[in-house]
């Protein structure tokens, strides 16, 4: 998985979400991700539940990534931080400057890449290639290496 195939996975889901007319999935959404002859990347839903982490460690998850690679979509608030952010100690959805997001974290065997779009600016996409870190980020590499075993 590269940052180049998770962009387009993320173009995907987007316009299936501008379809659906919403911007964050009301639970977190596990999909199987395929490239056919064209080059063309075709991803089916799999697996909706409401909590990412019960999806990333149920067996259902273990047998989809079993199969290849993955796309997980979930979202919520997020909050600024860094030099820059004001002081606050609360959840993002607290936050004063919160803003809506939606985040993609695409998986394969050797790699984890992820997209996200913010509510308030749904025209730019932010990638990062395989630096994030966090709890979400670790459980989606349990969920690979436990795919692999």
């Amino acid at each position: 998985m590269n940052i180049e195939i998770a962009t387009k996975i993320e173009t995907v889901l987007n316009d299936g979400f501008v379809n659906r007319k919403e911007f964050v999935p009301e639970r977190a959404e596990l999909y199987s991700v395929k490239t056919n002859e064209q080059g063309d990347v075709v991803v089916a839903l799999e697996q909706a539940w409401s909590d990412v982490y019960n999806l990333l460690d149920s067996d259902e998850a273990r047998e989809v990534a079993q199969q290849g690679d993955i796309a997980l979509v979930t979202g919520g608030w997020a909050a600024p931080c860094g030099p820059d952010a004001i002081d606050f100690d609360g959840p993002p959805s607290e936050h004063p400057e919160k803003r809506r997001v939606r985040l993609v974290v695409c998986a394969s065997r050797n790699n984890v890449c992820s997209a996200m779009r913010f509510g308030d600016d749904v025209e730019n996409v932010i990638t990062d290639d395989g630096k994030a870190r966090g709890s979400l980020n670790d459980a989606v590499l349990e969920l690979m290496a436990s795919a692999n075993s």
